[in-house]
């Protein structure tokens, strides 16, 4: 809202158990920016680090976030607002790469072609590439467990940043779950 001053802003603002609320503030008119922010792949990957720690609430319960709306929060301060559900994800945009197909090997080297900012999509789930550090392929995403080796389950119940050849809660790789790369340009 415009005031003679400035701009009443709401921000969210993550509380001591985790949980997210807003607090309104005042902006200064020179300090402002009117609108959604510069597509980038930095701005993307910056507004999307910004959420790791944010707690995991299937469908938003209790105001937390899934999957999707992990990505549809970071890509809306882009003025991009995407489907709410993952599986309507591949009908939104019009760079997708279909990966069903393709064995683990070819859809780890299409998702490091496609590069950091891309969604990558499996039953269910939705997650970001974010590059590589040390040479792994990394993902962020909001998710409830995982395994690094197939083997015992880390409990994380929040967004965060895990190799892309992780394990599902059913001791399935990520990579042979895969479905598709979607591309926001």
């Amino acid at each position: 809202e415009e005031t003679e001053s400035g701009y009443q802003v709401r921000f969210p603002m993550r509380r001591e158990d985790g949980s997210l609320t807003s607090v309104t503030e005042e902006i200064p008119k020179t300090a402002a920016s009117l609108g959604y922010l510069a597509y980038t792949k930095d701005a993307l990957l910056n507004q999307a680090y910004q959420l790791i720690g944010q707690p995991y609430g299937w469908g938003d319960t209790d105001e937390k976030m899934d999957c999707s709306s992990t990505m549809n929060s970071i890509f809306k301060t882009f003025g991009i607002q995407m489907p709410r559900n993952t599986s309507q994800l591949t009908l939104f945009s019009a760079k997708v790469t279909d990966l069903s197909a393709m064995s683990a090997e070819e859809k780890e080297a299409a998702i490091r072609e496609a590069g950091s900012g891309s969604m990558i999509l499996l039953p269910g789930h939705v997650v970001m590439y974010v590059g590589e550090t040390d040479g792994v392929p990394q993902i962020l995403h909001n998710v409830t467990a995982y395994s690094l080796d197939g083997g015992a389950l880390e409990t994380a119940m929040e967004c965060r940043v895990t190799p892309l050849a992780i394990y599902n809660t059913g001791g399935i790789r990520y990579l042979e779950l895969f479905t598709a790369i979607v591309e926001i340009e």
